[in-house]
């Protein structure tokens, strides 16, 4: 299994491809980052960054697990103290083969009550490819607790054969 974004060339970078029990595994890292600067008309608007198409190419007899996930909110690259919460949300893209489906849609970080991880995930069960569309929300619910400047939220997709 590998995995492409669209508009690149079908890659494993910066996926590392490694074999644990006899199954194959990628992972790798996008990191997202959020210019934020307080107006009027955003004072306290969420940011949806725009939609990241991922391309999966699943030929395990078992099928396979892709799942994005957090592993901090967004933060101030300036100040750290300052930082955003994040949803994550996944749908399947238009080229969808098989029996793909989303098993969790959407979540949301919670930096208050220390829920710094957000995941959501799709899954087959049998060979077949999919398209996912992963979309990274910027949580920005008081402006009055937020700094101007930039930050950032590192996502990183797994993709498992099952």
């Amino acid at each position: 299994m590998h995995w492409a974004r669209k508009g690149s060339q079908e890659s494993t970078s910066p996926f590392r491809t490694f074999q644990k029990k006899g199954k194959s595994c990628s992972r790798g890292a996008r990191r997202f980052v959020r210019d934020r600067e307080v107006t009027e008309a955003n004072a306290d608007a969420d940011t949806v960054l725009a939609a990241e198409r991922w391309i999966i190419e699943c030929n395990d007899a078992n099928g396979g697990t892709v799942s994005f996930s957090t592993a901090n909110v967004f933060v101030n690259q300036t100040n750290v103290a300052y930082r955003a919460d994040v949803t994550l949300g996944l749908a399947l893209g238009t080229n969808v083969e098989g029996d793909w489906s989303v098993t969790t849609a959407s979540d949301t970080t919670n930096y208050a009550i220390a829920d710094l991880v957000a995941s959501v995930a799709a899954s087959s069960t049998q060979p077949a490819d999919v398209e996912l569309d992963l979309t990274v929300t910027f949580e920005n619910t008081n402006s009055s607790l937020l700094a101007d400047g930039n930050y950032e939220c590192v996502v990183t997709g797994t993709v498992t054969a099952n």
